[in-house]
């Protein structure tokens, strides 16, 4: 599928060269491209389901569909080197979450409790654990769609319980950025553990020890003073951008 697989390069190149240059328009043209693209057309974005999926069929299902090889690869290359630049602007649920934020109001956002959010992320990884041993232990038993709305979303199910779901993980979004990425997201929780070995993490300066812009501008919580809790961060480029700024 030469046609895919031209839109899923240009695609990852958009993603790169925004993610490189810290450029935010080049990065909402991405966010629009992967969430049309990859959400409502393609339908071809990288899941946990997908990659059980993956292990229980051997490395054929991938191998057989390049433009979803293609993603795969970025994915842990991307990871391993950056981190989780795939939930920044290559994941379509991610994109909808960054859109909803910049379009409701403010004053309807709410700042979780610091002790609530310091728990509640790690909703996330128990989560991945539990999904990982019932597709181990249960294989002809499939949960995935309750832990991942945006197969809800884009592939239109016809389940009133995961449409009500889905608008639980939507209306948390409007009050609080990143809701499903921060305390909800099974991908997201191993890509997060998977991170830490990337190398080239956000670098903080002699400034950030008392400045707090970023702080309150980071989408995910992930920043604590001058400190990054990296495996929460999604390198949305929003400290990187000010820092340059």
């Amino acid at each position: 599928p030469w046609l895919e697989v031209a839109a899923m390069l240009l695609l990852l190149a958009l993603v790169m060269t925004s993610f490189l240059k810290k450029n935010a328009n080049l990065r909402w043209l991405t966010l629009g491209f992967t969430l049309l693209y990859l959400g409502f057309f393609d339908g071809g974005f990288v899941s946990v389901s997908r990659i059980t999926n993956g292990i229980k069929q051997g490395p054929a299902l991938f191998l057989n569909d390049l433009p979803l090889l293609l993603i795969i690869v970025f994915t842990v290359v991307t990871t391993l080197f950056w981190g989780r630049v795939f939930c920044s602007s290559l994941c379509p649920f991610g994109a909808l979450q960054d859109f909803i934020t910049r379009f409701v109001p403010k004053k309807m956002q709410i700042k979780v409790p610091q002790k609530i959010h310091d728990i509640a992320l790690y909703l996330k990884y128990g989560i991945l654990v539990f999904l990982v041993v019932m597709a181990l232990a249960y294989s002809e038993l499939s949960l995935f769609q309750y832990f991942e709305p945006f197969g809800t979303l884009f592939y239109f199910s016809q389940s009133l319980v995961l449409w009500a779901i889905l608008l639980v993980f939507l209306v948390g979004a409007t009050l609080v950025p990143r809701f499903y990425c921060r305390y909800g997201c099974p991908l997201g929780a191993a890509l997060g553990v998977a991170s830490f070995v990337s190398p080239f993490k956000i670098k903080r300066v002699e400034q950030c020890k008392v400045c707090k812009v970023c702080e309150h501008a980071c989408p995910t919580g992930a920043i604590r003073g001058p400190e990054i809790d990296f495996k929460e961060c999604v390198r949305c480029d929003v400290c990187e951008i000010k820092l340059i700024a």
